[in-house]
């Protein structure tokens, strides 16, 4: 797992100078605990208030109100809320005054080759610039972004915000070069940045000054993961001697800690530059652990301060701090590649609890040298070093028959005392159990020091004690033994389970009954029921008129025949033609007699033609058809029927008018439902799974996350969703994992590694789990799709088999019975299901870290607090580009670029690397 923390300067949050609110910061620390215990760091423990024991206190209160207001005749005026009163009391922040952006290089002038920083200044909050990507600089200048900061300046009554972008500008040839003016957007509104000019030239005119330097110091470039070192950040004064502050430091780079509480400030005189004279510096001095292994860059930024010094500085020689008003001018450092190495496995030394550095351990000592059995006595155990000692993981407890061990407490937890004196003290607490020890058990303890590359053994020896009989009976001493054996268990880190092999089980993630073309499916089985009972309708009475069924068989016979009658007469075929011709007839007249119609003659044929038609042309050719096959059939002589072929019309005339008298009106309704569902292809959604599970084993999480949520869009999984949050949890984005782990489950509930890793993940950041009602926990029993096909499969089962048998004049049988009140008991039972499908696709997740929360969906509006990334909330509207969020704790109004539902399509929010398309994946 990797972890990267990067810290935020204290103005950027106008909640207070901390940087977060009071509820982030309580679920950040033990995080933090979590995470740094394994490079031997101890974070002190703090005190939280849970809502669950606020709300017995509330009940013991509005149970107490009613006493309370009859024993006191007057009320007391209703007071404020304090959290309320010290947000009212904070200065405004200025955000209605008009913007006016500031853009200009620092230093002016340069000779080629030479680096400059090109500073645009805006007098608005970070979070209200839509900031492009690119600046339009010429082709002739390199420019590369650099820092980015925000910091805000008390100006009267109100707090003015100070943004800064700086990109660092390196020109390839003399001249005069121009970034124009370009656009930004502001709360909306369109901003035009300034033009810049850059002087280029191999010989600079005179007064101009160089440019504000700031200096990153690391004692190494190759460190082992979890080695602590001193780190500098320096800022060169004038050569007149005049220095200036330092003021919000910032470390930028993944797979770091930067540890703020022990950072100190002085002003020294040391060599800078190539010439190497000693110049006045402001130092600025903090640990710095590195958490990742593999080649880390890591950079400084600040804001230069005019007369502001934070904390106390040490001034030599004749260095001075300007006294004018304060000028915040925001600089940075060039990157410091690093070469982070992990430590040896597999030959750790027991004992070893994540201490990287050189350390020592001072002989214990014993608060007495007699104690009885069953009575407490304290080992003080005292370790010297260079590392971060404040962090520092103490041994831990042994198992042994005759003492009952504690686990150790730091004796001075202050990290700036444990830093300053250069040893932290902790204090077992022992407890013998057999009247025969004669020394304290050792304590195993080890270290990695990394001059040697290699574990050292420090282990606590043992120290000399008299036990003597004690007033503990034998069950205290069993106590303490069962005590022991629960106390000692160690609890198993949560860990990250292994990538998915498959996608798993598909669906949608929107809830097809929310789905338009949802209401029209049951129409497919209403229709099914209503064409059954049509049929039904139409069989019953072709049985009271079997006439009709004789006409259809009738109209069903003579095509066969008349299709027989075209093939006679393309082969020229007369005799055949005129048999055909005179079968087709009587097969055209039968129903109306009714008569087989091997038994009629020409004469019945010629009463179904109108009166007029038959002493016409068409009775003619009836007459002539009929004795021509007749002589052909039964005369002595051959009989030349050829002639009959040129009567083809006046034959397709007549059958044509037979036909339309066997006709007979008939109602037909045909209800026809189409569904058209569009189904992912399989092919590339598999492609780009396959595609990111190889980028997230060769260790390319950005662009793994970015081809499972590719994939996830296409074709919505659990296994895919569920290898996207491990991918986003590398990554360090802990909102857009806990959102992929829960929509996994919302698809496949019986994902238990994507369970697994949620919990994982709530437990590592300290997020809340969303409070659910109980219906919707039965909702999540299955997947969220199922609920609405098995409520939709049980009711018309349960139609189904009530009106069928009637219908089908089938006789009851007593199962019928039985199972249409079983899919009737099952339809009223997904109901609640249902219900909380509906519900729960409402909640929705925080994605981005620090989200704030507003009072009003407007920009310049009053934060309430700031959510942490995971945060679950429940949307209750929404309002443009806000939407209003309940959490556990709050209501307010959220960006809704911050905020994604359950229910969301994966990737829709947030920036990731560009996965490649299915074609190049598969390449």
């Amino acid at each position: 797992m990797r972890t990267c923390l990067n810290p935020k300067p204290e103005s950027r949050n106008p909640n207070g100078p901390g940087g977060r609110s009071v509820t982030s910061q309580a679920r950040n620390r033990p995080f933090l605990s979590a995470r740094l215990a394994r490079f031997g760091f101890r974070i002190s423990a703090s005190l939280r208030i849970s809502a669950f024991g606020l709300r017995p206190l509330s009940l013991v209160w509005l149970g107490l109100t009613p006493f309370y207001a009859f024993a006191q005749p007057s009320s007391p005026s209703a007071t404020q809320d304090p959290l309320m009163q010290l947000m009212l009391a904070q200065p405004k922040i200025d955000v209605n005054s008009p913007v006016v952006p500031v853009a200009a290089f620092d230093p002016p002038a340069v000779k080629p080759g030479e680096q400059s920083t090109y500073r645009v200044t805006l007098n608005a909050l970070e979070t209200a610039i839509a900031w492009p990507d690119k600046v339009p600089a010429p082709q002739q200048l390199a420019c590369r972004p650099g820092a980015r900061g925000q910091i805000l300046s008390m100006v009267g009554a109100l707090l003015v915000p100070r943004t800064t972008f700086n990109y660092r500008v390196r020109p390839s040839e003399a001249g005069q070069f121009t970034i124009p003016e370009f656009t930004v957007t502001v709360d909306g509104k369109s901003v035009a940045v300034p033009a810049a000019r850059l002087d280029v030239a191999t010989t600079l005119p005179p007064g101009v000054l160089p440019a504000q330097q700031l200096l990153i110091d690391l004692p190494t470039n190759s460190l082992f993961v979890g080695q602590t070192v001193h780190a500098r950040v320096l800022l060169p004064g004038s050569p007149g001697g005049l220095v200036q502050s330092l003021g919000q430091v910032q470390i930028n780079g993944p797979g770091f800690i930067a540890d703020q509480g022990s950072a100190h400030a002085r002003i020294e005189a040391m060599p800078v530059g190539p010439g190497g004279r000693p110049v006045n510096t402001f130092v600025y001095e903090l640990m710095l652990t590195p958490i990742a292994t593999g080649k880390l860059s890591v950079s400084a930024q600040g804001y230069a301060v005019g007369n502001r010094v934070i904390g106390s500085v040490i001034m030599p020689g004749t260095g001075a701090v300007p006294g004018a008003l304060p000028q915040y001018v925001l600089v940075d450092s060039d990157p410091v590649s690093l070469e982070i190495r992990p430590l040896p496995r597999g030959r750790e030394l027991p004992g070893f609890t994540g201490a990287v550095g050189t350390f020592s351990v001072d002989p214990p000592e014993l608060s007495t040298t007699v104690v009885a059995v069953g009575e407490p006595i304290k080992l003080k155990v005292r370790i010297r070093g260079e590392g971060n000692l404040a962090r520092l993981v103490p041994p831990p407890p042994v198992t042994v028959r005759e003492w009952q061990v504690f686990p150790a407490t730091a004796k001075n937890a202050v990290p700036q005392i444990v830093q300053a004196q250069g040893f932290v003290t902790f204090d077992y607490s022992l407890i013998p159990l057999d009247e025969h020890a004669r020394v304290t058990p050792p304590l195993p303890f080890s270290v990695f020091n990394p001059e040697h590359g290699a574990y050292e053994d420090l282990t606590i020896p043992s120290v000399a004690i008299t036990v003597v009989p004690g007033t503990a009976t034998a069950a205290d001493l069993q106590a303490l033994v069962q005590a022991q054996n629960t106390d000692v268990e160690p609890e198993k880190e949560p860990v990250l389970s292994g990538l998915a092999s498959v996608p798993g089980l598909a669906g949608g993630l929107v809830p097809v009954q929310t789905q338009a073309w949802f209401p029209l499916l049951h129409l497919v089985p209403a229709s099914a029921l209503l064409g059954l009972w049509l049929w039904d309708r139409r069989r019953r009475s072709l049985e009271q008129h079997p006439d009709l069924v004789l006409r259809r068989r009738a109209v069903r016979a003579l095509r066969r025949v008349r299709r027989t009658l075209v093939r006679a007469a393309t082969d020229r075929d007369g005799a055949s033609f005129a048999a055909i011709a005179v079968n087709a007839m009587k097969v055209a007249v039968a129903p109306h007699y009714p008569a087989e119609p091997r038994a009629l003659v020409g004469a019945d044929v010629l009463t179904m033609l109108p009166e007029a038609e038959r002493s016409g042309r068409e009775g003619e050719t009836v007459r002539r058809l009929f004795s021509r096959a007749d002589a052909s059939r039964f005369a002595a002589d051959a009989v030349d029927t050829h002639e009959l072929l040129a009567l083809r019309p006046e034959i397709d005339n007549v059958l044509d008018r037979l036909e339309s008298r066997l006709r007979t009106r008939a109602l037909a309704i045909v209800t026809t439902c189409l569904l058209f569902t569009t189904v992912a292809g399989a092919a590339p959604a598999e492609t780009l799974f396959r595609y990111a599970t190889n980028a997230y084993s060769a260790g390319d999480y950005s662009r793994a996350a970015g081809a499972f949520a590719q994939a996830a869009a296409l074709q919505p999984a659990g296994g895919t969703l569920q290898d996207l949050g491990n991918a986003e949890w590398e990554l360090g984005h802990a909102g857009t994992a806990v959102l992929a782990w829960e929509q996994a489950l919302w698809l496949d509930p019986f994902n238990n590694p994507a369970r697994a890793n949620l919990r994982f993940g709530r437990r590592t950041a300290q997020l809340e789990t969303p409070e659910l009602t109980w219906y919707e926990v039965v909702s999540s029993w299955l997947p969220a799709n199922w609920w609405a096909w098995v409520a939709g499969l049980s009711l018309w089962m349960s139609v189904g088999i009530s009106l069928v048998p009637g219908i089908l004049r089938w006789r009851k049988a007593p199962w019928h019975q039985a199972a249409a009140a079983f899919g009737l008991a099952i339809f009223l039972l997904s109901v609640p299901a249902h219900v909380g499908v509906s519900t729960r696709s409402r909640l929705g997740f925080v994605v981005f870290k620090d989200a704030p929360l507003r009072l009003t969906p407007t920009t310049e509006a009053q934060f309430i607090t700031r959510l942490p990334a995971g945060e679950p909330a429940r949307l209750e509207r929404e309002r443009g580009a806000y939407l209003l969020v309940r959490t556990s704790h709050a209501t307010g109004w959220i960006q809704r670029s911050e905020f994604q539902l359950i229910c969301s399509t994966p990737g829709s929010n947030g920036d990731r690397t560009q996965a490649p398309t299915p074609a190049a994946a598969s390449n």
